[in-house]
């Protein structure tokens, strides 16, 4: 790669990209035409080859409204950088990279996408541009809950489990797709029970590391009676969940999280509720109660090189056959199939992740394109599900 011409006959470059207008529905997502910007100081430019779509891309575009111009969304991407800052000095042009970016400045859906290089990291050289865009957000968040909120440490050593137990609520998404793998084959936690409602969702997260399997339809208290009495944390004969991580609303089930959770343990939750949630039942137990959300220190300029160091160990740890991508889906990137992707998602019955690949017809509907985008300031919502 030799990088690319940032002029063409004298004029700005553009490129074109997806944005999105005002309206909850996926209808506001539309093609439009946008300025091609030089990297300066620390960003890089990166081709894409392959996006994904996740829950904040949902909610963010059912949350516009009365912008200037549309927003660029797309919080997972995978590409080769063609141009680079004056200050960059991780990265070449012509590497191959996956990042998630920032929620404000403009996201993947697009041919091409500023990154600061600090939060991009090389990808898994043993996958694919497409397998790679599953994986940032969601490893992001699922690393940050086990090994920074709850100060779980990667065990080495085979056929050795830490003696606790995790709880994930909604293991067959994105997030707990790598929540299931981080916890049993990272951190190696002796008890993984994860929740879902269907036979294929069930296998997933078996397949993904779970021991057992609970359905969320229903109570969690009765089908986890029978596992109860072998639990790594027994109090007074009553087994308990050392860890509860809850991957979707928890409201439904609050009042069970509070009594399946162990005296001293702790919750993580990466939804926003949807009314709110009563606290004084885990004031005995001295349960602690944290959010994980993936762009704080983004959003606040804390440890700028955090996403970097992270992805680069998620991509050590694919390489090294100890997790895999939760790609389930894939569709050639269109207008059509990122209203439909987006349509996946936002039906809360997706397993796993859904990719989209980039191509030269990528940006191509037929239509005369729309002009212009912008830069949305502050992040999304804590009600993504991620």
């Amino acid at each position: 790669h030799g990088g690319i011409n940032m002029s063409r006959h004298g004029e700005k470059a553009t490129q074109h990209a997806y944005g999105v207008t005002r309206g909850v529905g996926v209808n506001a997502i539309v093609l439009i035409s946008t300025p091609l910007v030089q990297p300066t100081a620390r960003d890089v430019l990166i081709k894409n080859m392959a996006i994904s779509v996740n829950h904040i891309d949902v909610d963010i575009r059912s949350r516009v409204s009365d912008e200037p111009s549309p927003i660029i969304l797309g919080y997972d991407g995978s590409g080769v950088i063609e141009a680079v800052g004056e200050e960059v000095s991780m990265f070449a042009i012509g590497d191959e990279v996956f990042y998630a970016g920032a929620p404000n400045r403009a996201g993947s859906n697009a041919e091409y996408t500023l990154v600061d290089e600090r939060l991009l990291a090389t990808k898994p050289t043993s996958l694919s541009f497409e397998d790679s865009a599953a994986l940032p957000l969601v490893s992001i968040a699922a690393y940050e809950c086990l090994v920074e909120i709850l100060h779980l440490n990667p065990v080495t050593e085979e056929d050795v489990f830490v003696d606790q137990s995790v709880l994930v609520i909604n293991g067959a998404g994105g997030v707990g797709t790598m929540l299931l793998q981080l916890a049993k084959k990272y951190v190696k936690l002796q008890t993984v029970i994860a929740t879902a409602s269907k036979d294929d969702s069930i296998e997933w997260c078996k397949g993904h590391g779970a021991d057992h399997v609970i359905n969320h339809l229903e109570p969690l208290a009765p089908q986890l009676a029978e596992y109860s009495s072998k639990l790594p944390t027994v109090v007074n004969g009553q087994g308990y969940i050392d860890f509860i991580i809850v991957a979707y609303d928890p409201t439904a089930h609050w009042d069970c999280i509070c009594k399946l959770i162990a005296p001293r343990g702790h919750i993580i939750l990466l939804s926003d509720p949807s009314t709110p949630l009563d606290l004084l039942p885990l004031k005995r137990k001295r349960v602690s109660v944290s959010w994980e959300y993936v762009f704080s220190r983004v959003e606040y300029g804390i440890e700028p090189s955090h996403h970097n160091l992270l992805l680069s160990d998620i991509a050590r740890l694919v390489d090294e056959g100890i997790i895999t991508h939760p790609r389930t889906e894939s569709l050639p990137l269109s207008l059509e199939t990122l209203r439909k992707a987006h349509s996946m998602v936002e039906s809360g019955d997706m397993m796993g992740k859904v990719v989209l690949t980039v191509s030269s017809s990528s940006f191509s509907d037929g239509s005369k394109p729309r002009r212009g985008a912008t830069v949305r300031k502050g992040g999304a919502s804590r009600a993504s599900k991620l």
